[in-house]
């Protein structure tokens, strides 16, 4: 197992040239280059400020965080955090896990992309699915899977091959382009001002007040407040703009009934655990820190300190990755779930609407006296019966589906 530190100046330019299995980096306050491989050899070389690393194997980094990071290669998963001066990747073979960053740029990542905490702009071409929040640049993401994506202080651009989940301010010197391969979900605040422009392979629903639309079942322009900002929204199937909830991280305001709870204690439970691993971390880096400068590593000692810090830290990372992924998992989980709840009780709302207009509507009877008298149908479903079938629902006492066949059942029996 190789290990080196090099002394550097705080800002210097980093070449990873190519990792043969996982790539762990990290930015911290010293002014120093420390490296850890696998099984595998690790070779470095600084020169005129810069450094140029490769390893056959996994290898573990720690640089100074304004560093200019340059990946070339990596076989495997990558996670590279707390580097402010920014990072331009151009190949990961696995998964990539960003937090704490600059501007990123990626040219290709095989897995998934895990993004949070940008502090400039983010743009990634993924094969797998890709999730980014809290970025304060602009957003260009094209992925093969899903995109879930919150809180963008720039433009977005998106072009996904399946779901796109969307939930952001909109500004006026900003666009907005996505692109999906199936549904679209938009959440957009109150106090909005922006055009949106929506096609769709599918159903086109909105639900925001105040909107003004146009257009057609599946083409429409919707305009809120003075339109001021343009956002262009496209899905080969459903696509929907329904309200940002007041409290950014439920998953939506329709009721208990849906597993609004869940989902928001899913989300919390994946932030406290990012924050109680992040806060453990810290921890972790001053003990090390202060183990270090405690040991004897005089001549004769026996004991090579930075080797021990470095291996320490390394499986204190890897077992961070783990909690950070279940605590990813169960928020993803819980987000797919109550947005298909959320879809199916939209549609029993409005086919219920639609049999309310039918209900009220004029009809025009011509009796034809060649044929047989009809049985008198019986009146439809009231509308007290179908509204207390829907408060029901509204209070949680019974279930979409337990409330789908209800107004079945009473239908059949009014035939």
């Amino acid at each position: 197992m190789d290990h080196f530190v090099l002394n550097t100046m705080g800002t210097p330019t980093i070449l990873i040239r190519r990792v043969g299995g996982g790539l762990r980096l990290s930015g911290w306050d010293q002014n120093q280059v420390q490296a850890e491989g696998g099984a595998g050899t690790v070779n470095a070389e600084q020169r005129d400020g810069g450094i140029t690393v490769s390893a056959d194997s996994d290898c573990a980094l720690h640089v100074p965080r304004r560093a200019s990071i340059t990946i070339e290669h990596v076989s495997s998963d990558a996670k590279v955090k707390m580097i402010e001066g920014g990072a331009a990747i151009k190949f990961i073979g696995g998964d990539l896990t960003l937090r704490q960053m600059g501007d990123v740029q990626v040219e290709r990542v095989d897995g998934d992309l895990n993004a949070k905490k940008i502090n400039g702009s983010l743009s990634v071409v993924t094969g797998g699915d890709a999730s980014a929040r809290s970025v304060a640049g602009a957003v260009a993401l094209e992925t093969g899977g899903d995109v879930y994506l919150r809180d963008v202080g720039g433009g977005v651009r998106v072009k996904a091959g399946v779901d796109v989940v969307l939930s952001t301010a909109f500004t006026a010197n900003n666009t907005y382009d996505v692109q999906a391969g199936s549904d679209v979900l938009c959440r957009v605040p109150a106090n909005t001002s922006a055009k949106f422009s929506i096609g769709a392979g599918g159903e086109i629903s909105v639900d925001v007040v105040g909107a003004s639309a146009e257009g057609n079942a599946r083409q429409k322009t919707i305009t809120m407040g003075g339109g001021a900002a343009a956002v262009s929204l496209i899905g080969g199937g459903d696509v929907s703009l329904s309200a940002l909830a007041a409290d950014p991280d439920s998953m939506g305001d329709f009721g208990d009934h849906l597993g609004r709870e869940f989902g928001v204690m899913a989300e919390e439970f994946a932030a406290q655990i990012e924050l109680q691993i992040e806060s453990q971390m810290a921890e972790l880096e001053k003990h090390l820190q202060e183990q270090m400068a405690s040991l004897n590593i005089g001549p004769g000692s026996g004991l090579d300190a930075e080797r021990i810090v470095a291996r320490a830290r390394a499986a204190a990372e890897r077992a961070a990755d783990t909690a950070r992924r279940k605590g990813e998992a169960a928020r993803r989980r819980a987000e797919v779930k109550i947005e298909a709840a959320q879809r199916r009780a939209e549609r029993l709302a409005e086919r219920s609407s639609d049999r309310a207009r039918r209900k009220t509507g004029t009809f025009f009877l011509k009796f034809d006296t060649a044929r047989p008298t009809q049985p008198q149908t019986p009146p439809p479903v009231s509308d007290e019966e179908r509204l207390a079938i829907l408060k029901m629902l509204e209070q949680g006492r019974i279930t979409v589906e337990q409330a789908e066949k209800l107004l079945t059942a009473l239908e059949g029996e009014q035939k």
